[in-house]
């Protein structure tokens, strides 16, 4: 089946073939271990968050990219555990994405569809094995859930503990969890 390796395979690809939205989508993905609701986010740019909540006429927090000179941050203020965990903030040094980030719209969500709409998290899924299989045929079905349980079990193989606890940071779950519901170990 389907490995860690696997997974830095299509990465490493989309990248070399200037797929900079997939490879925005499989970085985050397998970097920073995100859900679905995580991959609704803004490009942000020269509006302010005010107005960027006008502009797309939004009721909640959003989630979104701010570039600064050799980083992006991403704040994720809308995920599936925020309640218990906060805002998260992630700061993104990898030059590949960088350079990906920037032939993007400005101000605009990252990742929508035929009607410049942002996928909701129920499209997400869809999108997600869409793009996956675009790269790799024998893909049957992939979700946010199955390649967090790849790289989990590529870095307890490894046993990289500090590697595991951060990816228990970023998705916003305890180590209970982890070992319940995503772990082959």
């Amino acid at each position: 089946g389907l490995n860690y390796d696997d997974l830095i395979k299509i990465l490493d690809e989309s990248y070399n073939q200037n797929k900079y939205i997939d490879f925005i989508l499989f970085y985050l993905l397998i970097n920073i271990n995100v859900r679905n609701t995580d991959l609704i986010i803004i490009n942000k740019n020269d509006l302010s968050l005010k107005d960027l909540k006008n502009k797309y006429n939004l009721e909640n927090e959003f989630n979104y990219f701010e570039t600064k000179k050799d980083k992006i941050i991403y704040y994720r203020k809308q995920y599936k555990t925020k309640s218990k965990y906060g805002i998260k903030k992630n700061e993104i040094i990898d030059e590949r994405f960088l350079t990906a980030l920037k032939t993007l719209d400005k101000d605009d969500f990252i990742f929508k569809n035929r009607t410049n709409k942002p996928y909701t998290r129920d499209e997400m899924n869809k999108y997600i094995n869409t793009r996956f299989k675009h790269y790799n045929k024998n893909i049957k079905n992939i979700n946010q859930q199955i390649i967090y349980k790849l790289v989990l079990n590529h870095f307890e193989k490894l046993n990289d503990n500090n590697k595991i606890k951060e990816m228990r940071a970023n998705r916003g779950h305890t180590a209970e969890v982890q070992s319940t519901y995503y772990s082959n170990e």
